[in-house]
């Protein structure tokens, strides 16, 4: 059975393969970065060039038709070692966000959706439970959406996970009633679009005292308004949701305020009272 014990042992043995990659975890320690104070929400935005990759990812569907997935296995690079589980393999993300970052892709290639991984998603919370796995929706974060994949990162890391006061609306389950079930249930009465096959979500699963919890965080769009070239390169995931925004051009460190992230959340998130009514005033199902 796998361990949180060997995924560390791997990880370590990468960085020590892989240097390239190992120079990037490094360069996260000199990353600008600076907080900013949401009643009581500490946001850290952290200037990181690296994922300008993701920020900039175009995710229409012409786009993903015209390139190779980088997370197929034919199209990955030679020194991305992995470990298999169960159906899936893990790998170490080669753009880090936060230390000890990692991507958990689907042996096959196959959409971004969430409809059938809870259980799997669960599983591998309660083996990590020093991390937050997480779960960008299709046009919710992801850059590959054409290739089903989970990430992980020390929860430790992420303000929404260490009891600060969300400014936004979430979904939580805890216990027996994180089930599949019980999620599509929720995301059934979640509003999506016609050509959309699941709402748009970010999703978290932790665990403590080998108890699960999932925090669901639906969405109303993919990115701000501001988005793009003229404006903001910033393309909100989850990790960006849970308290560290990404901003990989200087200009977008430097201009970001407390207005910018509260239009991010406010343009992107529900309220707390808008998710109770799509709810039927009742959040946990």
């Amino acid at each position: 059975m796998l361990t949180q014990a060997e995924v560390i042992t791997f990880f370590n043995h990468q960085l020590e393969v892989w240097e390239e990659v190992n120079q990037r975890f490094s360069d996260l320690n000199n990353v600008l970065s600076k907080q900013l104070d949401i009643n009581g929400f500490e946001v850290t935005i952290s200037h990181n060039p690296m994922r300008i990759r993701s920020s900039a990812a175009k995710v229409d569907k012409a786009s993903i038709a015209a390139r190779q997935c980088f997370l197929c296995d034919a199209n990955r690079p030679a020194q991305q070692l992995h470990i298999n589980w169960k159906n899936y393999r893990i790998l170490v993300n080669p753009f880090p966000i936060l230390p000890r970052h990692f991507t958990i892709i689907a042996h096959e290639h196959r959409p971004q959706s969430i409809a059938t991984a809870i259980d799997d998603m669960k599983e591998l919370a309660l083996i990590l439970p020093d991390f937050a796995i997480f779960y960008n929706g299709p046009a919710c974060g992801a850059s590959a959406p054409d290739h089903f994949h989970f990430q992980a990162v020390e929860k430790s890391a992420l303000p929404m996970m260490t009891g600060q006061p969300i400014p936004f609306g979430v979904i939580t389950l805890n216990g027996e009633n994180v089930t599949q079930q019980s999620v599509n249930n929720i995301l059934s009465r979640l509003p999506k679009n016609d050509d959309e096959y699941e709402p748009k979500v970010n999703i978290f699963c932790t665990s403590e005292t080998n108890v699960p919890q999932l925090t669901i965080i639906p969405r109303r769009k993919h990115r701000p308004d501001f988005y793009g070239e003229d404006g903001m390169l910033i393309s909100p995931a989850s990790i960006d949701l849970a308290g560290v925004i990404v901003a990989p051009r200087r200009v977008d460190y430097e201009n970001i305020d407390l207005n910018v992230i509260k239009s991010i959340y406010s343009q992107l998130c529900f309220s707390q009272s808008e998710i109770n009514n799509l709810l039927n005033d009742n959040p946990s199902i």
